[in-house]
């Protein structure tokens, strides 16, 4: 007689490790958008004179920061670059998550809500890692290049 796990078993031990990992990568992620929002915000803050108000929203901080360097291209292809992924940033922050899985891995679905309707996003495991590096350059490029 064998001994075999059942099959609830497996697929449970499997959905929890997608779980894991999805959580994981959108941690990392969450924290690298932190690092370039907290960068714009230094940059913003020594731009700025101390009594001069700072936008709350990272968006109104890019147009402002934007607006003071509008003279410099490099800044501004930063500021842009960054800026072209706040909707991944939004997903992630503000969209609430399910996990699928299948034979080929799993797919994150994060669902938020705007104004009038619901938006979903999605990511599957192979096209988690590739989202990750680029969000990761970005920011490095950001602390390296960004003028304070």
């Amino acid at each position: 007689m064998t001994n075999a796990t059942p099959v609830k078993s497996q697929i449970d031990e499997a959905l929890d490790k997608a779980v894991n990992e999805a959580n994981r990568w959108r941690g990392r992620c969450i924290n690298l958008f932190a690092r370039g929002e907290q960068c714009i915000m230094n940059a913003l803050a020594n731009a700025l004179p101390d009594d001069a108000p700072i936008p709350m929203l990272i968006s109104q901080k890019i147009k402002r920061l934007a607006a003071l360097c509008e003279s410099d291209p490099e800044q501004l292809a930063l500021l842009d670059a960054f800026a072209a992924l706040l909707p991944t940033r939004n997903a992630l922050t503000h969209g609430s998550g399910r996990v699928f899985i299948d034979r080929s891995g799993w797919l994150l679905l994060l669902t938020f809500q705007t104004r009038r309707t619901e938006m979903n996003d999605q990511v599957t495991d192979s096209q988690a890692e590739a989202v990750r590096k680029q969000l990761h350059a970005t920011v490095q490029r950001l602390e390296r290049g960004l003028k304070p």
